[in-house]
């Protein structure tokens, strides 16, 4: 009997020992199954087993096996035992079955300290620091002390709770140094800590330096405190610091230095850490590290440098890539983010949701809509739809790739939509110019009740712009006064104030500029163009002198492009030498190509075509806007052969004419008569396929076979023409005109009123020109009286130089002076000559004097006067 007992001993004490065996190596399967059949086979095991076991399924969570191993220490009525209580309470605190850990402590007949703190552990792993601390209170209450342990966890507990009296009173407890608490490091650095996390600076300073020994968990304190709460200078102040007094920074300093340096962008400092962490050698065996350097090198924008720093590391995981793909995408690369991204996983890493989410964005910045959409497979599939910001970045991948079907579709099935994923619908719908369809988005929102931010009413004003939408951009005005956000958001009010000046509601637009929290140069520049835009130059003029004298904004090139274009329109050459001299003084230069090619416009519009092509001739490179613009300041001055000239040089500079530079060159040739240079253009325009769509381009070739008497051809395209604008019109009935063919020129005529096209002034001097050279008196008075009395339309001095050639070639004279003597303006020396002529033709002396006279008054050397006015005197 004393054999078998030994035997069944042995057998029992090596059965104890195989589990602890396979306990301590990690073996957790086997450690299970080996109790499992000691259980069956009664044997019994020692408490150290039990203890082992229970504290492996409390690392793994797997409270069911610890179940079972709590079924067995009942059976042997071993739940009283403390120690074994203690692990038991331990292992359902950690894993979060704190309600079955509550009756067991409750049900203790024997509690200690220990017993307390392992509760009171277990609410703290599962973020109940409430909890923890009324745990503490009842233990005081039921007569136990505090041992340090306690004192460690319910000073971190306050620090997580923000319980800033609290933790005041603790740190008097302990000061006084009861029970030794003083000389304890862990409260010592759980103290400083418990500060830093309730922002209290001074006192984690005064309880760090009352610590007898600091170390690095200390000082980490300070640092990780400082960085979490975005308190990065301070962070990066505490671990210089830190080198002074002589305290060697660890891995977790490190880490968080790099990211407070990231938070700050200060690569310099970053770079000091680098170097630190090179010499300490930690780089190739601390991944952390590794990564949080990606990351500071990609968030400061060197991404070179991370990518050097990511080739270094001897192991990389997920966090690694999704460091260096965040840095690309934040930064705009969206291209190197997807390639980073391919690389990834063709190396087997597995991407997280941060690096689908990541990758999003980079679809997002390429409109690569393949990588997203692929992305939106593997999202579903891994069921992540649900995860914060995903559904978001789905509906923005779309919105910017331009498919706003599948952008709705994500949108009408996510079921935790914010504002965020209205802006992004909303701002996709108002990218694309789809007006109509984001203010429909927008009313649904606010039917549905959402909340508004300040990006809502911007793309929201946005759509109201495009369609014009002015009602909705004052109820939009409304609401953002309302909640005060002009005052404060520059962009939504710049926004707003772009919206009014885009409909040309100037009043509201000074008032909102007025409200304007920062008046910044894109504010001028916004009421400048729109000046411009609305064809109000001398106002734009008037809005750039005030700039000039508000003083504080400094103008930008989009400021002295507008102002130059508005002197360019009105031809206001004192003014646009000003501005040319402020952009030389301000350091912009007028090699800029923008700014080149406005002073070149400008000039030209002013007559000034030397200093233009000076301009031209000192511009280091020039673009085909640059020729075109030079081309046709050239043709628009009349000297149509030089413009050509320019096109002939722009060809051998190997610059390739886009169709504006060639509707140019067609008015030149319209104007020579060139016909050939015109068949040449015509071809280049077919050969480029640059007009199939293009009505200006139609137009101009009109017009060029029109004036070039090919009526046939003329005619070809204007039969063509699915939209036949004033233009169109004019140019045809010019041609008829100019050839003589009147039947076709009156029939256009009556055709073009008859579809309802009023003539223009061109359409008119075309008419009187026709008239004039087949001697219809009559008709000609009717166009002309129809201009003012039927038209509202008053006729310039070409409409009153052509009628005056009606009358002269007439012969009725008396009529002629009388138009000359009612005109609203002065007559000028064309006029004059056309009376002369008429008067040597038709005999009449007297009046041919008085028109000599005003001749002679305008010029004094008006050769062809002299001439004229000698033949009459000569004639019999």
């Amino acid at each position: 009997m004393q054999v078998f007992n030994m035997l069944t001993y042995k057998t029992q004490l090596r059965h104890n020992s195989d589990v602890t065996y396979y306990v301590k190596a990690g073996d957790y399967n086997n450690a299970f199954l080996l109790f499992h059949n000691m259980r069956k086979n009664s044997i019994h095991n020692e408490k150290d087993t039990y203890v082992g076991l229970l504290k492996t399924y409390t690392k793994v969570k797997d409270i069911e096996k610890g179940k079972i191993v709590h079924s067995m220490i009942c059976e042997r009525g071993l739940e009283t035992d403390l120690f074994l209580a203690s692990t038991l309470i331990s292992m359902y605190a950690s894993c979060s079955f704190l309600t079955e850990a509550k009756e067991m402590f409750t049900e203790l007949l024997v509690q200690d300290v220990v017993l307390w703190n392992t509760l009171i552990t277990g609410n703290m792993q599962c973020g109940r620091s409430k909890e923890a601390i009324e745990f503490a209170n009842r233990m005081q209450i039921e007569g136990f002390f505090f041992d340090n342990v306690t004192y460690l966890l319910v000073l971190k507990a306050c620090g997580s709770m923000r319980d800033t009296h609290r933790i005041h009173g603790l740190h008097s407890v302990v000061a006084s140094g009861l029970k030794g608490l003083a000389k304890d490091l862990k409260i010592g650095n759980a103290l400083v800590d418990a500060y830093m996390k309730c922002g209290l600076f001074l006192n984690a300073i005064e309880a760090l330096s009352s610590l007898p020994v600091q170390d690095a968990v200390s000082w980490n304190a300070l640092i990780a405190a400082c960085a979490q709460q975005g308190f990065a200078e301070k962070a990066l102040h505490f671990y210089d610091q830190m080198h002074v007094e002589g305290v060697f920074p660890d891995a977790v300093s490190l880490t968080c230095s790099l990211k407070a340096s990231a938070r700050m962008i200060s690569t310099c400092m970053g770079s000091r850490i680098h170097v630190e962490i090179v010499r300490k050698g930690v780089l190739d065996i601390d991944i952390v590290i590794g990564n949080a350097l990606i990351d500071m090198y990609a968030k400061c924008g060197k991404l070179k440098q991370a990518l050097e720093v990511f080739n270094k590391l001897k192991c990389k995981d997920t966090v690694s890539w999704t460091a260096l793909i965040t840095g690309y995408v934040q930064h705009g690369c969206g291209k190197e983010a997807l390639a980073c991204f391919e690389q990834m996983q063709s190396e087997g890493i597995s991407p997280d949701d941060v690096t689908l989410l990541c990758c999003l964005n980079a679809s997002s910045i390429t409109n690569d809509v393949n990588v997203g959409c692929s992305i939106h497979a593997e999202i579903v599939r891994r069921d992540l739809m649900e995860r914060d910001s995903i559904g978001n970045a789905l509906i923005n991948m779309y919105a910017k790739c331009g498919l706003l079907a599948n952008a709705q579709e994500v949108f009408d099935n996510y079921s935790l939509r914010d504002v965020v994923s209205w802006n992004a619908l909303i701002g996709g719908y108002a990218q694309l110019g789809h007006g109509k369809a984001a203010l429909d988005c927008f009313n649904h929102m606010q039917l549905e009740g959402s909340c508004m931010d300040a990006v809502t009413y911007l793309c929201a004003l946005n759509a109201s712009g495009i369609e014009g939408a002015i009602d909705i951009g004052y109820e939009i005005h409304a609401e953002v006064a309302r909640k005060g956000l002009l005052g404060v958001d520059a962009i939504l009010g710049n926004a707003l104030l772009d919206m009014y000046v885009k409909s040309g509601v100037f009043i509201k637009a000074w008032e909102v500029f007025d409200k304007l929290s920062t008046i910044d140069i894109a504010a001028w520049n916004t009421l400048i163009s729109g000046y411009v835009e609305h064809e109000c130059f001398e106002e734009a003029l008037d809005c750039y002198i005030c700039l000039q004298h508000y003083g504080v904004v400094v103008p930008d090139a989009a400021t002295f492009v507008c102002t130059l274009k508005a002197c360019s329109r009105i031809r206001a050459t004192c003014k646009g030498i000003e501005i040319h001299s402020e952009i030389c003084r301000r350091g912009f230069h007028e090699s800029d190509l923008v700014i080149g090619n406005m002073l070149i416009d400008m000039y030209c519009s002013c007559g000034l075509l030397l200093v233009a092509q000076e301009v031209f001739d000192n511009l280091p490179q020039a673009d085909v806007v640059t020729w075109t613009v030079l081309a046709a300041g050239y043709a628009g001055q009349g000297l149509h052969e030089e413009a050509l000239h320019v096109f002939d040089y722009m060809q051998h500079q190997n610059v390739s004419p886009n169709i504006v530079t060639y509707v140019s060159l067609l008015s030149c040739c319209a104007s020579l008569g060139a016909l050939e240079g015109g068949l040449n253009i015509h071809a280049e325009i077919v050969r480029k396929g640059l007009g199939e769509h293009d009505f200006t381009a139609a137009n101009a070739l009109l017009d060029m076979y029109a004036s070039c008497g090919m009526l046939t051809s003329a005619e070809e395209i204007f039969e063509w023409l699915p939209i036949r604008s004033i233009v169109s019109w004019s140019s045809l009935v010019a041609g008829y005109a100019q050839m003589g063919q009147l039947n076709h020129f009156f029939h256009t005529l009556k055709k073009m009123e008859a579809e309802g096209v009023q003539p223009n002034s061109i359409t008119f001097v075309s008419i009187l020109k026709a008239c004039s050279h087949s001697g219809l008196v009559d008709e000609g008075q009717m166009y002309f009286d129809a201009m003012s009395k039927h038209l509202n339309f008053y006729p310039s001095i070409e409409h009153y130089t052509c009628f005056l050639d009606i009358l002269s070639r007439a012969g009725q004279l008396d009529k002629a002076a009388y138009l000359l003597g009612k005109m609203p303006f002065s007559p000028n020396s064309v006029m004059w000559h056309t009376l002369l002529g008429a008067c040597k033709k038709w005999h009449h002396a007297d009046l041919g004097q008085e028109a000599f006279d005003h001749a002679m008054r305008l010029d004094e050397r008006d050769f062809a006067a002299l001439v004229c006015m000698s033949n009459i005197c000569a004639t019999p």
